[in-house]
């Protein structure tokens, strides 16, 4: 029940608001780190909380099914930004090195990266709650996006000098 309401939240009621109440092309930010928030979610108390919604290993179809889908959200997501940019700067490769800086910063780091976080810093508080899982979920979720969005940054910046 409590992965049903999740994705009735995180894949349908939350996108369905960025499209109807700010821009539809937001969605592609959004959609960037849907995988990431699952993995928060069900790397809470080591998977007890939210089962395998997002496994790495994934344990039965339902887990198989569901990694994957939200995987591929967050590979839209990524491609989507990549694509828009290579568009915006008329350069295939721009929008190749973004979607390279996006794929690692919103999928590979990412993938293993969050149930470590929280287990370093769950055994590095001596407590194991949902609220200090959490925490370190999302602590390194906008870690991530400050890193990504400096690098992007600094990467059209540098190829917008080099243009002129």
């Amino acid at each position: 029940m409590r992965i049903f309401i999740w994705y009735l939240v995180f894949v349908v009621t939350i996108p369905i608001l960025i499209s109807t109440l700010g821009d539809f092309h937001n969605l592609r930010y959004y959609f960037s780190v849907v995988d990431i928030i699952a993995n928060i979610f069900a790397s809470v108390h080591e998977g007890r909380w939210m089962g395998k919604m997002y496994s790495m290993l994934p344990l039965d179809m339902f887990s198989y099914l569901s990694t994957n889908f939200l995987s591929l959200l967050a590979i839209i997501g990524a491609s989507w930004t990549a694509i828009h940019h290579a568009m915006e700067t008329k350069s295939v490769f721009a929008g190749v090195a973004i979607a390279s800086i996006l794929f690692t910063f919103t999928y590979l780091l990412p993938i293993q990266g969050v149930g470590y976080v929280i287990d370093k810093y769950s055994k590095f508080m001596n407590e194991d709650t949902e609220v200090i899982d959490m925490t370190a979920g999302f602590f390194l979720l906008f870690t991530l996006l400050i890193i990504e969005n400096i690098l992007v940054f600094i990467y059209l910046r540098s190829l917008y000098k080099i243009s002129k």
